[in-house]
This record gives C-alpha cells, structure tokens and sequence, in this order.
C-alpha cells in the first residue's frame, strides 16, 4: 500500500476504480453517439405499447366508421355502399410553379382548358386532372370536399372512411390513419363547454361506440390527434347557414392550434365557406361523373336490383323484371344530373314508378317511403320551418311550436290512436298520450328522411331532398341574395324554379349585370321543362357574350360550361351552326359543346375540325371526339396520334389515356411504333394511367429505347407520377426563398412573424411570370381582400398558365370574400 499525497491507496482498488471510470466515458460517448438512435427507438417502443392498450378503443372507432360509412347513401336499406359506389376524384388545382430542377410532364390539357371549379359537370368529362382522396392526404393536408347539393360529398367522406377503417391496400403514410367519421350537428352542443378541442369529438363518438370503448376512448384521442394518426372526416359544414359557420371556424382553429398535426377532410358548400380557408384548409371541387360512370352506375343499379328484388319478386308474384339491357338502351345518360338525381331517376324506372323527370323521381321517392302516412303538406311545412328559422336542426318541440298544421290523414291512424285523440284527457300527460306531430317525427326518423343528432334534435338527412319539399308548395320565392351564401337557400331556388319556371319572377331576379348571378341562374335553370321561358331568355342573355370573343376566355370558357350544362335541347342545333363558322373561338365552343353533349349529328364535322387551320380548334376537336364510342371518332384520335402536330398528338395521347374505354391498348400499340414523335407522345400518354405496368414500361422506356428524346420523356413521365397537384407551403414566408429574393430585389427584408400581403401583391403587380405564380400559390393558403383587384387585372395576361391560375385563385378568394368575382 503505497502513500500519494498523504493518501493511502490499494493497488488493486486503484486499479479497478480506474478500469471502471474510463469503461463509463467509453460507454457514455458512445450512447452519446446513438442517442438519437435510441431515443427514436424508445420513442416507438413506447408508441407501440401504447398502440396495444388502446388497441381496443381503436378498433371499435374504425369499425363504427365502417357500419355508419356503408349505409351513408340514399338506398342504403337497399344496398350497401361498396355495391353502387363510383369512387369518387377530386379536380386537382393547377399545378404549383415548376423550378429549375422540376422536370415534370406538362399536360396539354392544362395549356387549353382553364381550370373551372364552379363547373366540374363540364370539366370532368373532358378528361381534366383529378386526385382520389388518398393522395390529396398524402402531404398531411387539410381539405373541404365542395360541391353542390347531391353532388356526392357525404359518400366520398363515407368511402375515404371505410378504405381507412380496412386498411386494405392503403398506401405506406395512410396504413395506420384512424378515420373519425363525423357530422358537425353531433359536436356542435358540445362545443362552448369544452375545455379540450378535443372533448367534443369524444363526446360525440360515446353516441356510436360501445361502452366497454369509452374509458380509453378519450386518451386515444388525444394520442392520435397528437402524433398525426388520425383523420377528422367531418361532414355537415356544407348544411350550415353564413352566420353558424364562424363557431365552425372558430373550433376547427382551436383543434388545429393544439393539434397540429390532426389530418381533416370536410364535406363544405360551393358557396361560401367563411374563414376556413385561412386555417389552411385547401377547398378541392368533386369531381362530375363522365358519361361512362353514368353509364357504369346504370348498369351497377340495374344488375343489383334485379338480383336483391326483381328476381325474388317474380318468384312470388310472376311478374317479369325488366331486362338490364332494356334497362341500359332505355336510360338516356347524356343529361346533367348530380349523383343523387341519378340515384333517384333510376331508382324510379326500377320500382315501375314511370317518372320522366328528375322532381316525379324525388315524388315517387318521397311516396315510396312514406306513402298515405304523411300528406306531402305537412312535408312541404315543415322543410319550409327548418330554412325560414336558418338552423339545420331543430328539437322535436322547436317544431311543433312552429308547424301548427302537423297532421295525420286520419286513414293512417289506428282506430284506437283516433279514439286517445278525440278523447284525450287534460290531466294525462304529454309523454303519455298520442302525439301527431311526434308520430310524423317518428315516421319521417324511420323513412329515413330526418336524422337525430345530439341533444335529441332532429336534421333533414339530405339539404337537396329538404330543399325540394319546401319548395314543392311554394308560391314565391322568399327575399334572397342575389346569389345565395347558404347550400338550402339555393337547392330552394334551383327546385323552385324546375316548378315555376315563369319568365317574369326570374328576369327581376337576374336583372342584375352581375356574371356569377347569371351562370348560376343557369344552373337553376337546369331542372326545368324544355320548352320553359326561362330557357330561351338565358340564351338571349349569354348569347352575345360567346358570340364576341372575350378579352378574357376564361369567361367564355365559363359561359360555355354553364349553356351546355343546363340540358338544353336547343344546344344541338347551336353548336352544329357554329362547326362552320368563320370565328375560331365559337368553333372551338361548337367542338366541345358537340363533344359534350355526344351529338353525332356533329361527329363528321369534327373530325374535320382536326385539320383545322387554329391550334386550340384542333386540340378541342379532339378532345370531344373522345366523348363518342364510335370508330369513326376513334380512327380520328389514332390517326391524330400518328400524323398530327406536336400538340394534337398531345392531345390525343392524353385524350386515350383519361377518356376513352379502350386507349389503353392503342397507347401501348403506339409505344413500338417506328415513329419518333408517336412514341414520344405514347410516352406522356400512359403517365395519365393508373395501370401497375406503366411504371415498369417507363423504366424500361428510359433506359432501352434508342431516342433521346424518349428516353427524356419517360423519365419526365416517372417524375410525374410521384407529383401531388397541391401546395403546401413547407416554410414560413421569411424563408421562402423567392420571396426573399422579390423583396430583395425591391430593397426590403421580411420580419419573421410579420404579414406579407402587401410584398405578395407588389408580386402579383410586378413580379415575371414564375413570381407571379408562386405568389398565387400561397394567397391561395392565406387569402386577403387586397388581392381581389390585382388578381382580376391577371386574368387579361398573355400567359395562359398565369390567367388559368388568375382564374382559380378567385374562385378560391370568392368563397371567403363574396366580391371576388370574375365580374
């Protein structure tokens, strides 16, 4: 034992003393070194152990989701969701602005069509870029699903639930979303007492789960919403009046600001939407059915009824089922009607109710579910009670107090509920004797017409079906804006308007010089007989708009969607004088109306149309020749494939692979053609497929074939394929790197934290093209009144990217501020 510093010290403890010290630092630098490694590691470990304690509460949500999701459709007693379902697309917004490194394909369509969210009906059917709901939620976005009333917004939100409440062939972000499927009435008595955001979610979910998910079902909640695995699906928005969407705004701001990673999909009108945008929510239209889903979903209906009902319903009463193919040769699917009124039409012919137009349908459906119990009266008061006190729901007492005339045919009563009645005692008590309207409210709850939800208030399930009841005994129309803000007031007015299709009451209601009034008159207009007034006075009206080329032809391209969109049948007879005009513009009209309307009375006048002298004609021509399933348009589209300029042959690429049945194989036919151009425009073709062999064969493509310019064009088309048309903006504004470099060039600086509106508008105003774009970009995410002006002085720009984008950055400014309009 040796002395050091007066300190006496054991070899053999020194030496183990000192192994052990320097054994520590080694392992502590090291664990320094993998400490992220294993934070992460235990970060997951822990995630998972929490993910099987709550597995339980899991499972019930999505299952619950799956049970409401498959009856949330008009003829869920009759079939489920999965049966009838068209899979629903959303219309992409334009694409953001491609940088230098950015060699993704343009698409053709985009240079001559420009964007038209207000007429997807038009749009969609000509092959414009859509988006399933799954990848517009791959970039963790936050999206309202527009539409009109029975456009479909309840069913895209009921089958997003159920892919995600299977989790079958989902892709890798979305395998473990939860999905919450949720109507707004069924949080909103929750929400002023709520301490959470998230309190009024669970609250309203204890309605649907079973109670042995109840004591977990809060802590998962807030775990999910927390770690960004769960997605609000949140329907009702669209039902809400202008003044009941700020207590909307201001929830979803809350939920957003202490969850910020919470993934939402809304169902929201096409009319106003308050301040939803600035939450960053991004509003995306619904797609239109093409003529070939309608088709699809007529043969779908046709085969399944005869399978469920007709053939079981012959076995008892030997009456013969009418044929699918009769079914398919009879219905004429060239009409405008949103998926509801084809549900309805459709559903009538089946049931041998023998309606011819869309309100017999919805009579006949209303009477089918109601049949002698209700007279349509007392249905026509109460839809008139639930849109005159501008509330989506009502308590049972809320109406009573309101429709004094609630009554049953006394036909419908039971003897015995006739004698309690007329004998009722004053002493016995409400909740004991036979109540009319409580019965009606029963009758309505079991037809299916009403829904409950929380705090025992009632709802009309659908806005279209509501709308038209309170209309369907109307005299006049009440005071309304001149373009309404709320989704029931202008369901009112369209089935108004189908009854009284009087001149007088609507000239006074157009009289104003405004264009967004009058393409929505249009639409109003669309129900209506077809020998109306009406129909004739909006023709003289749009007239000399199409006839005398437009400054800005987007606007002629609107009043075109909203004139072929009315089911006009004059429309024809127009278009096919305007094929042999001298005017360039009104023969591209007369292409795409022809086209649109699949009237082959024009086809061979539009074939010709391919050797147009004007590049825009060409390019329409073709793509309203896709409309038809005839050879002789078909030939048309492959010999333009093959011998046409650089953007015809675009043009029909894109026009096989997004509209017709069977382009396909002549897509893959024209990749092992000896022409350079023809497999060049093969190329960009099959990067619009969904195929699973299309990313095979571009890599192929790129490596193999002997072209360069081939080579480069499929390896544009595989950069395309992984390209999401959304933005969202991945910096703040102060670090935004063209935004720095605009305000330098104008010698500012940006303050973090600090608006940007004013710099964003000196680009708009002063910025090249690339800039000005990008500025539109973000004031899609941002809006602000001050860009209203600057943004309409775009829409006369010579660059067709920068007034399409002009156009649809309105269209998106109009649903937070009604002056943001093309006028």
């Amino acid at each position: 034992m040796r002395s050091f510093l007066g300190l006496q010290l054991d070899r053999l403890s020194f030496w183990i003393g000192f192994l052990t010290g320097t054994l520590f630092w080694f392992v502590l630098s090291r664990l320094g070194k993998e400490w992220p490694n294993l934070r992460e590691g235990l970060k997951q470990w822990f995630k998972h152990l929490k993910q099987r304690q709550l597995a339980g509460t899991e499972f019930a949500i999505r299952q619950d989701a799956l049970h409401r999701a498959q009856r949330s459709h008009l003829a869920a007693n009759l079939f489920a969701l999965d049966e009838v379902i068209i899979p629903p697309r959303l219309l992409a917004p334009p694409q953001p602005p491609i940088n230098d490194s950015d060699t993704r394909l343009p698409r053709i369509h985009e240079q001559f069509f420009p964007p038209l969210p207000q007429w997807p009906e038009f749009i969609s059917r000509f092959g414009a870029p859509t988006l399933t709901l799954l990848q517009a939620l791959s970039q963790g976005s936050r999206i309202a699903i527009v539409g009109k009333p029975g456009s479909g917004k309840t069913v895209a939100l009921a089958h997003l639930a159920s892919s995600l409440a299977r989790r079958e062939g989902l892709p890798g972000f979305a395998a473990n979303l939860t999905p919450i499927f949720l109507h707004y009435l069924d949080l909103e008595p929750f929400l002023s007492s709520a301490a959470d955001p998230i309190d009024p979610i669970y609250h309203a979910l204890t309605r649907f789960l079973p109670l042995t998910a109840h004591p977990r079902l809060l802590g998962f909640l807030k775990s999910a919403c927390k770690d960004g695995d769960a997605v609000l699906l949140l329907d009702g928005i669209d039902e809400l009046p202008p003044e009941m969407l700020n207590t909307a705004t201001a929830y979803l701001r809350s939920l957003f600001t202490d969850y910020p990673h919470t993934r939402l999909v809304m169902a929201a009108s096409d009319l106003y939407l308050d301040g939803l945008v600035d939450l960053g929510i991004e509003p995306l239209p619904l797609a239109a059915w093409t003529h070939d889903q309608v088709e699809s979903f007529v043969n779908r209906w046709s085969r399944l009824w005869n399978q469920h009902i007709g053939i079981p319903t012959s076995q008892k009463t030997n009456i013969v089922p009418l044929d699918d193919l009769l079914i398919r040769g009879w219905v004429d699917t060239t009409p405008i009607y949103s998926p509801l009124e084809w549900t309805l039409y459709i559903w009538a012919i089946l049931a041998g109710d023998l309606s011819s137009t869309v309100p017999e349908a919805i009579d006949a459906y209303i009477n089918r579910l109601c049949g002698s119990s209700l007279s349509v009266t007392s249905l026509s008061t109460l839809a008139r009670t639930f849109i005159e006190s501008r509330k989506p729901a009502l308590t049972p007492r809320e109406i009573e107090q309101a429709v004094s005339e609630l009554q049953i045919p006394s036909a419908a009563l039971s003897s015995e509920d006739q004698e309690q009645i007329v004998k009722k005692p004053k002493s016995t008590s409400p909740g004991k004797s036979v109540r009319p309207g409580n019965r009606i409210l029963l009758t309505l709850l079991d037809a299916g017409l009403l829904r409950e939800h929380s705090n025992e208030r009632l709802a009309f399930t659908h806005t279209y079906i509501m709308a038209f009841l309170a209309a369907r005994h109307l005299d006049a129309l009440p005071e309304t804006p001149a373009l309404p803000r709320w989704s029931a007031e202008d369901s009112l007015i369209y089935h108004f308007t189908a009854w009284h299709p009087e001149t007088p009451w609507f000239e006074e209601w157009i009289k104003r010089d405004s264009a967004p009034t009058l393409y929505r008159a249009f639409y109003w207009a669309r129900l209506t007989p077809r020998n109306a007034p009406i129909r004739s006075f909006l023709m003289k009206r749009i007239l000399p708009t199409l006839q005398n080329e437009p400054e800005n032809p987007e606007v002629g391209f609107e009043g075109l969607a909203a004139c072929a969109t009315t089911n006009d049948p004059s429309l024809t007879l127009l278009f096919r004088q305007w094929l042999k005009t001298n005017k360039p513009h009104l023969r591209l009209y007369a292409a795409l109306g022809c086209g649109f309307l699949r009237d082959s009375g024009g086809l061979k006048d539009l074939v010709s149309l391919l050797n147009d002298p004007e590049e825009s004609v060409r390019v329409g021509a073709c793509f309203a020749l896709a409309q038809f399933r005839d050879p002789l348009a078909e030939e048309a589209i492959i010999r333009a494939l093959a011998f046409g300029d650089e953007a015809l042959r675009l043009a029909a690429a894109e026009a096989l692979a997004n509209i017709v049945p069977s382009g396909e194989e002549h897509l893959k036919e024209a990749l092992s053609t000896e022409d350079l151009l023809t497999r060049r425009a093969a190329v960009i073709g099959i990067a619009h497929l969904q195929a699973p062999w299309v990313v095979r064969e571009l890599e192929r493509i790129a490596v193999e074939d002997g072209q360069w310019v081939v080579r480069n064009a499929a390896t544009q088309a595989l950069e395309s394929l992984h390209h999401i048309y959304l933005y969202r903006p991945e910096t703040p504004p102060h670090e935004t790197p063209w935004l720095i470099a605009f305000a330098a060039k104008l010698g500012q600086g940006i303050i973090p934290g600090e608006p940007v509106e004013s710099l964003l508008q000196q680009a708009l105003i002063q910025g090249d093209d690339d800039e000005k774009l990008a500025a539109m970009a973000m004031i899609r995410m941002q809006p602000h009144p001050t860009y209203i002006q600057p943004m309409k002085t775009l829409l006369h720009h010579t660059n067709p990217e920068v007034r399409h984008t002009a156009h649809y950055t309105l269209w998106v400014l109009s649903l937070s501020e009604p002056t943001a309009t093309m006028d």
